[in-house]
């Protein structure tokens, strides 16, 4: 309707692409870049969730509390460290304001909060999933395996349960 009433105002509209020619390779994969960084990132986290499980279940860590005790420590020494001296330095350089308070220590500082927000450092998320993934993998494997070596009927209720998890 309201091309008719310009058109009967002799006003032309004129519609074209701004280039004819066809993007550079460079363009094509400049604009699949984040898409591939979503991907490296996917890749990490299976190799990641691999190795965990591989290491858990071939016997690094023991199917005893010393075994999950050793378990997070080392993946405590293996990330924390590097991310309090990160997120140190951005508390001191970065611009933002914050209330460092209990909760902004506990969500920010320990990375206990599940929508992956980090005001320090936006690139924290992957940590946060992976600290989550930590907490919870020597508990699912190590359960399996003391639990279902003598209960075998119980293996089908148990993937149940992890593929509710995996879900929520």
């Amino acid at each position: 309707e309201l091309v008719d009433k310009l058109s009967s105002k002799n006003i032309s509209i004129i519609a074209t692409p701004r280039e004819d020619k066809m993007p550079s390779l460079f363009g094509v994969l400049l604009s699949w870049f984040p898409m591939l960084l979503l991907i490296a990132v996917w890749i990490f986290f299976m190799m990641s969730g691999y190795l965990i499980g591989h290491g858990l279940i071939n016997g690094r860590y023991k199917v005893s509390l010393d075994g999950i005790k050793n378990f997070y420590i080392n993946r405590f020494l293996r990330i924390y460290p590097i991310f309090f001296v990160v997120s140190l330095v951005a508390l001191l350089v970065g611009t933002v304001n914050y209330s460092f308070d209990f909760v902004f220590v506990f969500r920010n500082l320990l990375m206990f909060q599940w929508d992956h927000h980090y005001p320090l450092n936006s690139v924290f998320w992957t940590l946060g999933v992976e600290a989550q993934l930590y907490l919870v993998a020597p508990l699912l494997i190590f359960g399996y395996q003391a639990f279902f070596r003598k209960n075998v009927k119980w293996v089908g209720l148990y993937f149940l349960i992890m593929l509710a998890m995996w879900v929520y």
